[in-house]
């Protein structure tokens, strides 16, 4: 165990080790209820405006004038804000590995946790002993991590997306009645918790005057998009 301890801390295994160190810190705040596991994520945004003008004003001589004067109008919207091309390479990326679908910390712990057994398994039956070939074997690695999330996190975002179908959008939630699960404050995240369609919906809450104690009933007034929190009062 002290081996397995000082091998995951040497140099060639320190940027692996680091970041399961960051997810098992993040998951045990999160547990302890200090912050929501939505408070680190991700919006990837797939609605596209498409508005394009196509004026064809042509002339064309044969043994009479005829003139052809066609003005087309298309106002599509097909679900992206990327532009006239469609949805980029980028962003079909980040969809196929399912970051925006899944909850980035949930993501990030399906990633990590592969790409730290990758490294140690592949540093210690390889002799690796240079860290520039442990940087170098990282790319790899990452990309078969990068997999392994991606299988492991697909039939999960399949339940997200069930879960937002059943619970609603965010902003439907307003002005609905809530109870406070973790204490509320004006300037930091707490829970409250409301049933919706038979589910148990927790979210994150933040007082728009004083503290909110634990099973206080509240009203949802605004959600605030750009931080992913609700705004509450005292009901």
């Amino acid at each position: 165990m002290i081996e397995l301890f000082e091998f995951s801390f040497s140099s060639i295994n320190i940027i692996p080790t680091v970041l399961l160190v960051f997810v098992v810190l993040y998951w045990l705040v999160v547990l302890m209820g200090l912050v929501s596991m939505s408070s680190i994520d991700f919006d990837v945004d797939t609605d596209v405006d498409v508005d394009a003008d196509i004026h064809i004003d042509a002339d064309v001589d044969v043994d009479t004038d005829l003139h052809l004067d066609a003005n087309a109008h298309v106002d599509a919207d097909i679900g992206t804000d990327i532009g006239h091309g469609g949805p980029g390479i980028m962003l079909q990326g980040l969809l196929f590995f399912n970051v925006g679908k899944v909850p980035f910390l949930i993501l990030l712990s399906f990633f990590v946790i592969p790409l730290w057994f990758i490294s140690l398994i592949v540093n210690y039956y390889l002799n690796v002993d240079s860290v520039a070939l442990s940087l170098l074997f990282l790319i790899p690695e990452s990309i078969v991590s990068l997999f392994i999330a991606k299988l492991i996190s697909t039939p999960i975002a399949g339940l997200f997306i069930k879960i937002d179908n059943e619970t609603g959008k965010p902003e439907d939630f307003t002005g609905i009645q809530a109870v406070v699960r973790i204490k509320v404050e004006k300037e930091r995240d707490g829970q409250i918790e409301l049933v919706r369609n038979n589910s148990t919906v927790i979210l994150p809450a933040r007082s728009v005057s004083g503290d909110i104690n634990q099973g206080t009933e509240i009203l949802i007034i605004d959600y605030i998009e750009d931080k992913n929190y609700y705004l509450v009062e005292p009901f």
